[in-house]
């Protein structure tokens, strides 16, 4: 009885063609991944936002912050995240349109800082706060994220 096995030839062949299509199976969901993280990592550096020190101060008697913020000359941001910490701690989302408890100047309506721009943001809180954290949040495809890079400043009395 003859026993016969593939030979050598086709088993190589075969190996081959497993690790290809091992590798393009890897390739073709790591890809997206490290493509998203590039390009969150390049708005969020681009965003450039920070405090504008000499327009933020907290006015004790209407309790309000007032926060100047100023973005960079690349900045493509769909929001910004307010942290007010001190005495408590107040966070707000700021995104074109209206927020509940912030106002731009006198209207309800805000609107983000467009690039190399400032704006000046009433913040309603009940706690004394003693700084402002702004974090830049955009747009990635149909995702919205957070940026890790932040602007910190202490918050003076108005």
């Amino acid at each position: 009885m003859g026993k016969r096995g593939i030979s050598e030839l086709i088993s190589t062949v075969l190996i081959i063609l497993i690790t290809i299509s091992a590798a393009s199976l890897i390739y073709s969901f790591v890809s997206p991944l490290i493509r998203d993280a590039m390009a969150e990592s390049k708005l969020c550096s681009n965003a450039g936002l920070e405090i504008v020190p000499e327009d933020s101060c907290y006015d004790a008697i209407s309790k309000e912050a007032i926060i100047g913020i100023s973005a960079g000359s690349n900045s493509e941001i769909s929001g910004i995240s307010v942290v007010l910490a001190g005495g408590g701690t107040t966070s707000v989302r700021l995104s074109n349109g209206t927020v509940s408890g912030v106002r731009y100047r006198e209207s309800a309506t805000i609107d983000l800082p467009l690039p190399d721009e400032a704006r000046t943001y009433i913040i309603k809180t009940e706690n004394i706060p003693s700084s402002v954290t702004i974090y830049p949040i955009v747009k990635i495809g149909t995702n919205e994220k957070v940026c890790k890079n932040y602007a910190q400043s202490g918050l003076r009395e108005c």
